[in-house]
C-alpha cells in the first residue's frame, strides 16, 4: 500500500490518537468506533509482545524493546532515611532511520 501524504499540518501540529483513529475509520471505510477498537488492541498487542519477548522489530518502521532501570541509592527528604528503590522495567523504543529520512524529506 502506497503512502498518502497527510500534509504539512504533520510537521506544525501534534496529532493525536483521536486524528489517527479518525484517518484510520476514513482511509478503511469503517465506523470510528471499530477503528478506536482496532487501535487499543494493536496497541495492547505490541505492547504484551514486548514484554514476553523483550524486543520487537517491525522493519522499516521502529523497534520496541524493554529497558530495565537500575536501583540506585536514594534518601528521604523528610527522615534522612536511606533506602533502595527496586529496579523498574521501562518500554522503549527506536525509529527506524528508514522512516525518520521519510518523515524528514524536504518538499
Amino acid at each position: 500500500m502506497p503512502l498518502i501524504p497527510i500534509g504539512k499540518e504533520i510537521t506544525k501540529n501534534k496529532i493525536s490518537i483521536n486524528r489517527i483513529v479518525r484517518e484510520f475509520a476514513k482511509r478503511s471505510g469503517i465506523s470510528i468506533a471499530k477503528s478506536r477498537v482496532i487501535f487499543k488492541i494493536f496497541n495492547q498487542v505490541l505492547i504484551d509482545m514486548t514484554l514476553k519477548a523483550g524486543y520487537i522489530e517491525l522493519p522499516n518502521f521502529l523497534s520496541l524493546y524493554i529497558k530495565e532501570i537500575p536501583n540506585r541509592g536514594g534518601k528521604s527528604p523528610l527522615t534522612g532515611e536511606l533506602y533502595k528503590p527496586q529496579s523498574i522495567k521501562q518500554l522503549q523504543h527506536r525509529t527506524s532511520r528508514k522512516f525518520k529520512n521519510l518523515m524528514n524529506a524536504r518538499d
